[in-house]
C-alpha cells in the first residue's frame, strides 16, 4: 500500500474547528469563514542528514533548540571537562567535610549539655556555701555566744568608765 509523502519543507493546513451544539447550525458562509480564520500552517520536523538507516532520528536531533544542541556537542556533557580521578576526589573531599561537619555538630551539642549540668552544680555549691555561711554566722553570733557563756557560769563584767551617751535630733 503506498503512502504519500508531503514534500519536504511543505507547509501543511491544518484546521482547528470548534463542534457546535447540535440543534443549532450556522449558516455555510460563517463557517467557512471561522475555518479560514482558525487555519495554521504547521511545517514538518526537519530530519537530520545523519538519520538513521530506519529514518529515526538521533538523540541529539530531539534537543528542543538547535543553540543547545550546540551547546551540548561543545560542552560534551556536563562532567566531561573534568576528568574521572578528580571528579572522585571531590566527591570524597565533599564526603569528608560533610563527615567533619556533623561530627562538629555531635561534638558542640555534647559540650553544651556538658557546660549545662556543670552551671547546675556550680549554682547548688553556691547554695550550699550560702547556707553552710548562715548556720556558722548564726552559730558565732554575739547572742548565741553570750548565751553559752551564761550557761558556763561566765558572768558580765560592768563596763569600766563613764558611758557615752549620745542625743541624736
Amino acid at each position: 500500500m503506498p503512502t504519500s509523502k508531503p514534500r519536504k519543507g511543505a507547509a501543511r493546513p491544518v484546521r482547528f474547528v470548534k463542534s457546535s451544539s447540535p440543534g443549532r447550525r450556522a449558516p455555510k458562509r460563517a463557517v467557512a469563514k471561522r475555518a479560514q480564520s482558525r487555519t495554521a500552517t504547521v511545517s514538518p520536523r526537519r530530519r537530520s542528514k545523519a538519520a538513521d538507516a530506519d529514518g529515526l532520528p538521533r538523540w541529539q536531533d530531539l534537543s528542543s533548540t538547535p543553540a543547545s544542541r550546540g551547546a551540548h556537542a561543545q560542552a560534551g556533557g556536563l562532567f566531561a571537562a573534568v576528568s574521572t580521578l578528580r571528579l572522585a576526589l571531590l566527591i570524597i573531599a565533599t564526603a569528608a567535610l560533610v563527615t567533619l561537619y556533623v561530627g562538629h555538630v555531635y561534638a558542640t551539642s555534647e559540650l553544651l549539655a556538658e557546660v549545662d549540668q556543670l552551671r547546675r552544680e556550680n549554682l547548688d555549691l553556691h547554695l550550699r556555701h550560702n547556707q553552710v555561711k548562715a548556720d556558722f554566722d548564726r552559730a558565732s553570733g554575739p547572742a548565741t555566744i553570750a548565751a553559752r557563756a551564761r550557761t558556763l557560769g561566765l558572768v558580765e563584767a560592768v563596763p569600766s568608765g563613764h558611758p557615752i551617751n549620745l542625743d541624736l535630733r
